[in-house]
Protein backbone atom coordinates (compact mmCIF):
# COMPACT_ATOMS: atom_id res chain seq x y z
CA UNK A 1 0.00 0.00 0.00
CA UNK A 2 2.80 2.43 0.80
CA UNK A 3 4.23 2.01 -2.70
CA UNK A 4 0.81 2.82 -4.21
CA UNK A 5 0.68 5.97 -2.09
CA UNK A 6 4.07 7.17 -3.31
CA UNK A 7 3.04 6.37 -6.89
CA UNK A 8 0.00 8.59 -6.51
CA UNK A 9 2.18 11.39 -5.14
CA UNK A 10 4.51 11.02 -8.07
CA UNK A 11 1.65 11.28 -10.56
CA UNK A 12 -0.01 14.28 -8.88
CA UNK A 13 1.44 17.67 -9.64
CA UNK A 14 2.29 19.90 -6.70
CA UNK A 15 -0.62 22.32 -7.40
CA UNK A 16 -3.04 19.38 -7.60
CA UNK A 17 -1.83 18.07 -4.27
CA UNK A 18 -2.10 21.47 -2.59
CA UNK A 19 -5.58 21.99 -4.02
CA UNK A 20 -6.63 18.64 -2.55
CA UNK A 21 -5.54 19.91 0.86
CA UNK A 22 -7.19 23.32 0.41
CA UNK A 23 -10.70 22.29 -0.60
CA UNK A 24 -12.26 25.79 -0.25
CA UNK A 25 -9.22 27.33 -2.03
CA UNK A 26 -8.38 29.75 0.78
CA UNK A 27 -5.02 30.31 -0.86
CA UNK A 28 -6.55 31.89 -3.95
CA UNK A 29 -7.15 35.37 -2.50
CA UNK A 30 -5.15 35.17 0.75
CA UNK A 31 -2.28 37.37 -0.42
CA UNK A 32 -4.55 39.90 -2.14
CA UNK A 33 -6.63 40.20 1.01
CA UNK A 34 -3.55 40.79 3.14
CA UNK A 35 -2.27 43.49 0.79
CA UNK A 36 -5.65 45.21 0.67
CA UNK A 37 -5.89 46.03 4.36
CA UNK A 38 -8.88 47.66 6.07
CA UNK A 39 -11.09 50.20 4.24
CA UNK A 40 -9.87 53.78 4.13
CA UNK A 41 -11.90 56.48 5.86
CA UNK A 42 -15.09 57.00 3.90
CA UNK A 43 -14.51 53.98 1.65
CA UNK A 44 -17.70 52.09 0.77
CA UNK A 45 -16.28 48.68 0.02
CA UNK A 46 -18.37 46.15 -1.93
CA UNK A 47 -17.41 42.47 -2.30
CA UNK A 48 -18.84 40.05 -4.87
CA UNK A 49 -18.82 36.44 -3.62
CA UNK A 50 -19.42 33.66 -6.13
CA UNK A 51 -18.22 31.06 -8.59
CA UNK A 52 -17.04 31.24 -12.22
CA UNK A 53 -19.91 33.58 -13.12
CA UNK A 54 -18.49 36.13 -10.68
CA UNK A 55 -14.85 35.39 -11.52
CA UNK A 56 -15.45 35.69 -15.29
CA UNK A 57 -17.37 38.92 -14.78
CA UNK A 58 -14.19 40.65 -13.64
CA UNK A 59 -12.27 39.24 -16.62
CA UNK A 60 -14.87 40.21 -19.24
CA UNK A 61 -15.61 43.67 -17.84
CA UNK A 62 -12.76 44.76 -15.61
CA UNK A 63 -13.74 48.38 -16.24
CA UNK A 64 -17.03 47.83 -14.41
CA UNK A 65 -15.24 46.53 -11.31
CA UNK A 66 -12.35 48.97 -11.54
CA UNK A 67 -14.45 52.09 -12.00
CA UNK A 68 -16.56 51.26 -8.96
CA UNK A 69 -13.71 49.76 -6.91
CA UNK A 70 -15.74 46.58 -6.48
CA UNK A 71 -13.87 43.54 -5.15
CA UNK A 72 -14.33 40.24 -7.01
CA UNK A 73 -14.01 37.09 -4.93
CA UNK A 74 -15.35 34.53 -7.38
CA UNK A 75 -13.68 31.14 -7.85
CA UNK A 76 -14.55 28.96 -10.82
CA UNK A 77 -16.36 25.71 -10.10
CA UNK A 78 -17.08 26.44 -6.44
CA UNK A 79 -20.16 25.35 -4.56
CA UNK A 80 -21.80 26.98 -1.54
CA UNK A 81 -20.06 24.85 1.13
CA UNK A 82 -16.69 25.94 -0.27
CA UNK A 83 -17.78 29.57 -0.28
CA UNK A 84 -19.06 29.30 3.27
CA UNK A 85 -15.64 28.06 4.44
CA UNK A 86 -13.85 31.04 2.90
CA UNK A 87 -16.57 33.60 3.63
CA UNK A 88 -14.85 35.05 6.71
CA UNK A 89 -11.49 35.42 4.99
CA UNK A 90 -12.75 36.64 1.60
CA UNK A 91 -15.68 38.79 2.75
CA UNK A 92 -16.05 39.56 6.46
CA UNK A 93 -12.37 40.28 7.15
CA UNK A 94 -12.34 42.79 4.28
CA UNK A 95 -14.91 44.85 6.23
CA UNK A 96 -17.16 45.75 3.28
CA UNK A 97 -20.33 47.78 3.53
CA UNK A 98 -22.09 45.41 1.11
CA UNK A 99 -21.68 41.83 -0.08
CA UNK A 100 -23.28 40.53 -3.29
CA UNK A 101 -23.75 36.75 -3.09
CA UNK A 102 -24.39 34.78 -6.31
CA UNK A 103 -24.16 31.05 -5.73
CA UNK A 104 -25.89 27.70 -6.00
CA UNK A 105 -25.79 26.62 -9.63
CA UNK A 106 -22.67 24.48 -9.20
CA UNK A 107 -24.32 22.71 -6.26
CA UNK A 108 -27.25 21.79 -8.51
CA UNK A 109 -24.72 20.59 -11.11
CA UNK A 110 -23.12 18.38 -8.42
CA UNK A 111 -19.63 19.84 -8.71
CA UNK A 112 -18.68 18.68 -5.21
CA UNK A 113 -21.07 15.77 -5.02
CA UNK A 114 -24.85 15.40 -4.75
CA UNK A 115 -26.53 18.37 -3.08
CA UNK A 116 -30.15 18.91 -2.08
CA UNK A 117 -31.84 22.29 -2.28
CA UNK A 118 -32.00 22.31 1.51
CA UNK A 119 -28.23 21.98 1.71
CA UNK A 120 -27.80 24.94 -0.65
CA UNK A 121 -30.31 26.97 1.34
CA UNK A 122 -28.49 26.22 4.59
CA UNK A 123 -25.18 27.44 3.17
CA UNK A 124 -26.67 30.58 1.62
CA UNK A 125 -28.48 31.44 4.84
CA UNK A 126 -25.31 30.89 6.87
CA UNK A 127 -23.31 33.27 4.69
CA UNK A 128 -26.03 35.92 4.79
CA UNK A 129 -26.50 35.71 8.55
CA UNK A 130 -22.75 35.84 9.17
CA UNK A 131 -22.59 39.02 7.10
CA UNK A 132 -25.55 40.50 8.95
CA UNK A 133 -23.84 39.81 12.28
CA UNK A 134 -20.80 41.69 10.96
CA UNK A 135 -23.06 44.67 10.04
CA UNK A 136 -22.65 44.08 6.30
CA UNK A 137 -25.60 44.80 4.01
CA UNK A 138 -26.52 41.59 2.16
CA UNK A 139 -27.62 41.30 -1.47
CA UNK A 140 -28.78 37.76 -2.26
CA UNK A 141 -28.84 37.17 -6.01
CA UNK A 142 -31.14 34.84 -7.88
CA UNK A 143 -29.45 31.87 -9.51
CA UNK A 144 -29.18 32.42 -13.27
CA UNK A 145 -31.38 30.21 -15.47
CA UNK A 146 -29.88 27.00 -16.91
CA UNK A 147 -31.61 24.54 -19.24
CA UNK A 148 -28.74 22.06 -19.19
CA UNK A 149 -25.15 21.97 -17.90
CA UNK A 150 -22.65 21.26 -20.71
CA UNK A 151 -20.36 19.38 -18.33
CA UNK A 152 -23.20 17.43 -16.64
CA UNK A 153 -25.98 17.01 -19.24
CA UNK A 154 -29.34 15.53 -18.36
CA UNK A 155 -29.76 16.91 -14.82
CA UNK A 156 -32.81 19.01 -15.77
CA UNK A 157 -31.87 21.93 -13.51
CA UNK A 158 -34.43 24.50 -14.71
CA UNK A 159 -37.21 23.79 -12.21
CA UNK A 160 -34.76 23.31 -9.34
CA UNK A 161 -33.43 26.80 -10.01
CA UNK A 162 -36.97 28.23 -10.03
CA UNK A 163 -37.66 26.58 -6.65
CA UNK A 164 -34.34 27.74 -5.18
CA UNK A 165 -34.92 31.31 -6.34
CA UNK A 166 -38.32 31.38 -4.67
CA UNK A 167 -36.69 30.31 -1.42
CA UNK A 168 -33.95 32.96 -1.80
CA UNK A 169 -36.56 35.67 -2.39
CA UNK A 170 -38.65 34.59 0.61
CA UNK A 171 -35.61 34.25 2.87
CA UNK A 172 -34.35 37.69 1.86
CA UNK A 173 -37.73 39.20 2.65
CA UNK A 174 -37.95 37.51 6.05
CA UNK A 175 -34.51 38.72 7.12
CA UNK A 176 -34.53 42.19 5.54
CA UNK A 177 -31.92 41.32 2.93
CA UNK A 178 -31.93 42.57 -0.66
CA UNK A 179 -33.17 40.09 -3.27
CA UNK A 180 -31.53 40.76 -6.64
CA UNK A 181 -33.53 39.22 -9.49
CA UNK A 182 -31.17 38.60 -12.40
CA UNK A 183 -33.21 35.57 -13.49
CA UNK A 184 -36.24 37.39 -14.92
CA UNK A 185 -34.11 39.59 -17.18
CA UNK A 186 -32.09 36.81 -18.85
CA UNK A 187 -34.44 33.78 -18.96
CA UNK A 188 -35.85 32.32 -22.18
CA UNK A 189 -39.07 30.38 -22.82
CA UNK A 190 -37.37 27.08 -21.87
CA UNK A 191 -36.35 28.49 -18.49
CA UNK A 192 -32.77 28.54 -19.69
CA UNK A 193 -30.45 31.46 -20.42
CA UNK A 194 -31.25 33.53 -23.49
CA UNK A 195 -28.89 32.70 -26.38
CA UNK A 196 -27.95 36.33 -26.90
CA UNK A 197 -26.77 36.55 -23.28
CA UNK A 198 -24.69 33.35 -23.09
CA UNK A 199 -22.55 31.16 -25.31
CA UNK A 200 -22.88 27.97 -23.26
CA UNK A 201 -26.24 28.48 -21.51
CA UNK A 202 -24.62 28.88 -18.09
CA UNK A 203 -22.10 31.73 -18.13
CA UNK A 204 -23.14 35.21 -19.30
CA UNK A 205 -21.34 36.86 -22.18
CA UNK A 206 -20.56 40.57 -22.11
CA UNK A 207 -24.13 41.44 -23.16
CA UNK A 208 -25.48 39.31 -20.33
CA UNK A 209 -23.16 40.95 -17.83
CA UNK A 210 -24.26 44.39 -19.01
CA UNK A 211 -27.85 43.48 -18.12
CA UNK A 212 -26.71 42.24 -14.72
CA UNK A 213 -24.64 45.37 -14.12
CA UNK A 214 -27.60 47.71 -14.47
CA UNK A 215 -29.50 45.62 -11.92
CA UNK A 216 -26.73 45.17 -9.38
CA UNK A 217 -25.74 48.85 -9.44
CA UNK A 218 -29.25 49.83 -8.32
CA UNK A 219 -29.23 47.23 -5.56
CA UNK A 220 -25.80 48.35 -4.33
CA UNK A 221 -26.85 51.99 -4.35
CA UNK A 222 -29.87 51.19 -2.19
CA UNK A 223 -27.81 49.01 0.15
CA UNK A 224 -25.12 51.66 0.54
CA UNK A 225 -27.79 54.30 1.15
CA UNK A 226 -29.29 52.19 3.87
CA UNK A 227 -25.88 51.47 5.38
CA UNK A 228 -25.09 55.19 5.51
CA UNK A 229 -28.47 56.03 7.01
CA UNK A 230 -28.29 53.40 9.71
CA UNK A 231 -24.75 54.39 10.67
CA UNK A 232 -25.99 57.82 11.78
CA UNK A 233 -26.56 58.20 15.51
CA UNK A 234 -29.12 60.99 15.18
CA UNK A 235 -31.04 60.84 11.89
CA UNK A 236 -34.20 58.69 12.04
CA UNK A 237 -34.69 56.00 9.39
CA UNK A 238 -38.06 54.98 7.95
CA UNK A 239 -39.19 51.75 9.61
CA UNK A 240 -42.86 51.24 8.73
CA UNK A 241 -46.15 52.87 7.85
CA UNK A 242 -49.59 51.75 9.05
CA UNK A 243 -53.08 51.72 7.54
CA UNK A 244 -56.11 51.27 9.83
CA UNK A 245 -58.72 49.12 8.09
CA UNK A 246 -62.29 47.92 8.45
CA UNK A 247 -61.91 44.31 7.28
CA UNK A 248 -58.46 42.77 7.77
CA UNK A 249 -58.97 39.78 5.44
CA UNK A 250 -60.13 41.99 2.58
CA UNK A 251 -57.24 44.43 2.95
CA UNK A 252 -54.71 41.63 3.38
CA UNK A 253 -55.88 40.02 0.14
CA UNK A 254 -55.61 43.38 -1.66
CA UNK A 255 -51.99 43.93 -0.66
CA UNK A 256 -51.17 40.31 -1.49
CA UNK A 257 -52.90 40.07 -4.87
CA UNK A 258 -52.98 43.61 -6.23
CA UNK A 259 -49.75 45.01 -4.80
CA UNK A 260 -48.03 41.60 -4.69
CA UNK A 261 -46.24 42.47 -1.46
CA UNK A 262 -44.54 39.64 0.46
CA UNK A 263 -46.30 39.04 3.77
CA UNK A 264 -44.02 38.68 6.79
CA UNK A 265 -44.45 37.44 10.34
CA UNK A 266 -45.94 39.85 12.88
CA UNK A 267 -45.41 39.55 16.64
CA UNK A 268 -48.93 40.26 17.91
CA UNK A 269 -50.61 37.01 16.78
CA UNK A 270 -54.00 38.46 17.71
CA UNK A 271 -55.73 38.25 14.33
CA UNK A 272 -55.74 42.05 13.97
CA UNK A 273 -52.44 42.59 12.16
CA UNK A 274 -50.95 41.80 8.75
CA UNK A 275 -47.41 42.92 8.00
CA UNK A 276 -45.84 43.30 4.55
CA UNK A 277 -42.31 43.97 3.35
CA UNK A 278 -42.23 47.15 1.24
CA UNK A 279 -38.46 47.63 1.08
CA UNK A 280 -35.24 46.05 2.31
CA UNK A 281 -35.73 47.57 5.76
CA UNK A 282 -39.27 48.97 5.77
CA UNK A 283 -42.73 47.51 6.23
CA UNK A 284 -46.43 48.16 5.79
CA UNK A 285 -48.56 47.31 8.83
CA UNK A 286 -52.24 46.67 8.14
CA UNK A 287 -54.25 46.88 11.38
CA UNK A 288 -57.96 46.16 11.78
CA UNK A 289 -60.30 48.13 14.05
CA UNK A 290 -61.56 51.01 11.89
CA UNK A 291 -65.26 51.79 12.35
CA UNK A 292 -65.89 52.69 8.72
CA UNK A 293 -64.20 53.28 5.37
CA UNK A 294 -62.92 56.85 5.46
CA UNK A 295 -62.83 59.64 2.91
CA UNK A 296 -59.14 60.13 2.14
CA UNK A 297 -57.44 62.91 0.20
CA UNK A 298 -55.31 61.84 -2.77
CA UNK A 299 -52.54 64.12 -1.52
CA UNK A 300 -52.01 61.64 1.32
CA UNK A 301 -50.90 58.40 -0.31
CA UNK A 302 -48.54 55.43 -0.21
CA UNK A 303 -46.08 55.49 -3.12
CA UNK A 304 -44.48 52.47 -4.76
CA UNK A 305 -42.23 52.21 -7.80
CA UNK A 306 -42.26 49.53 -10.51
CA UNK A 307 -40.03 48.81 -13.54
CA UNK A 308 -42.89 49.56 -15.95
CA UNK A 309 -46.08 51.51 -15.26
CA UNK A 310 -47.82 50.21 -18.44
CA UNK A 311 -47.16 46.60 -17.40
CA UNK A 312 -48.57 47.33 -13.94
CA UNK A 313 -51.62 48.99 -15.53
CA UNK A 314 -52.33 45.74 -17.42
CA UNK A 315 -52.08 43.91 -14.10
CA UNK A 316 -54.67 46.28 -12.58
CA UNK A 317 -56.92 45.88 -15.63
CA UNK A 318 -56.87 42.10 -15.23
CA UNK A 319 -57.93 42.48 -11.59
CA UNK A 320 -60.58 45.10 -12.36
CA UNK A 321 -58.91 47.81 -10.30
CA UNK A 322 -59.86 51.36 -11.28
CA UNK A 323 -56.90 53.73 -11.68
CA UNK A 324 -56.03 57.02 -13.31
CA UNK A 325 -54.17 60.28 -13.13
CA UNK A 326 -54.46 63.05 -10.54
CA UNK A 327 -57.88 64.14 -11.86
CA UNK A 328 -59.32 60.65 -12.24
CA UNK A 329 -58.85 60.15 -15.99
CA UNK A 330 -57.75 56.66 -16.98
CA UNK A 331 -54.31 57.67 -18.16
CA UNK A 332 -50.79 58.20 -16.86
CA UNK A 333 -49.90 61.31 -14.86
CA UNK A 334 -46.54 62.76 -15.95
CA UNK A 335 -44.45 64.40 -13.24
CA UNK A 336 -42.41 67.51 -14.21
CA UNK A 337 -39.20 65.44 -14.05
CA UNK A 338 -40.58 62.85 -16.52
CA UNK A 339 -41.67 60.22 -14.02
CA UNK A 340 -44.90 58.34 -14.89
CA UNK A 341 -47.53 57.96 -12.14
CA UNK A 342 -50.95 56.40 -11.64
CA UNK A 343 -53.26 56.49 -8.62
CA UNK A 344 -55.85 54.11 -7.20
CA UNK A 345 -57.40 53.22 -3.83
CA UNK A 346 -57.30 50.21 -1.56
CA UNK A 347 -60.51 48.72 -0.08
CA UNK A 348 -60.53 51.31 2.72
CA UNK A 349 -60.08 54.24 0.39
CA UNK A 350 -56.39 54.85 1.09
CA UNK A 351 -54.70 56.28 -1.99
CA UNK A 352 -51.78 54.48 -3.62
CA UNK A 353 -49.37 55.92 -6.17
CA UNK A 354 -47.35 53.67 -8.48
CA UNK A 355 -44.55 55.25 -10.49
CA UNK A 356 -41.46 54.35 -12.50
CA UNK A 357 -38.96 56.46 -10.60
CA UNK A 358 -35.37 55.21 -10.97
CA UNK A 359 -33.64 57.59 -8.54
Amino acid sequence: MKYAFFLILAIMTVPDFLQAQDWPNLARYRDENAQMGPPAAGEQRVVFMGNSITESWMKLDSVFFGSHHYIDRGISGQTTPQMLLRFKQDVIDLQPKVVVILAGTNDIAGNTGPSTLEMIENNLSSMALLAQTAHIEVILSSVLPVFDYPWRPGLQPAEKIVTLNKWIKDFASQHHFYYLDYYSSVVDDRKGMRHDYSEDGVHPNLSGYKVMESLVEKAIAEALGNSSATSSSTAPVMDHTTVFVLELARSTKFYQDVMELPQIAEPFKDGRHSWFQIGPHSQLHVVSGAKAVGDHDINIHLAFRVPSVPVFMKHLDQLGIKYGNWTGEKKVQMRPDGISQIYFQDPDGYWIEVNDDRY
